[in-house]
């Protein structure tokens, strides 16, 4: 939808959680790993992300396709009947690489059909890639 804006408030840590779940999967020798997680809160006139629940959906990733763990959609579900008193509002997940280029935060093919699997208008993706700066310790 083009032109179409939907404001996501995020409170009580939820971008902090996101953040460390990005970090914590960021890749090690060359390998490509994604973080993946659920945000519940409220969807009325305010769409309100209060919890962050980080889900492991990737078991491993190479440059022509990624293997999903088919766990995550029974895991989903779970989490929607624990969560009685939140809805569902969004998920996120990481790209993570070794270095920028154009169009690297955009939704994947993949992407897209996980967000109409796990029926979310809001899908939040962190670009991450780490500094080649000496000066920056990793």
């Amino acid at each position: 939808m083009e032109g179409f804006i939907i404001h996501l408030e995020l409170i009580n840590n939820t971008l902090t959680t996101m953040l460390l779940d990005c970090i914590s999967h960021y890749p090690k020798c060359g390998q490509q790993k994604e973080c993946f997680g659920l945000i519940f809160g409220e969807n009325n006139e305010k769409v309100i992300g209060e919890y962050t629940f980080p889900v492991a959906n990737v078991k491993s990733k190479t440059a022509s396709s990624v293997n999903a763990n088919e766990q995550v959609n029974d895991i989903i579900k779970e989490a929607r009947k624990l969560v009685t008193t939140s809805d569902f509002v969004a998920y996120y997940h990481s790209h993570p690489y070794d270095e920028i280029y154009e169009n690297w935060a955009d939704p994947s093919i993949g992407d897209i059909r996980v967000s109409k699997d796990v029926n979310s208008t809001i899908e939040l993706i962190f670009a991450i890639v780490k500094s080649k700066d000496p000066q920056v310790q990793h």
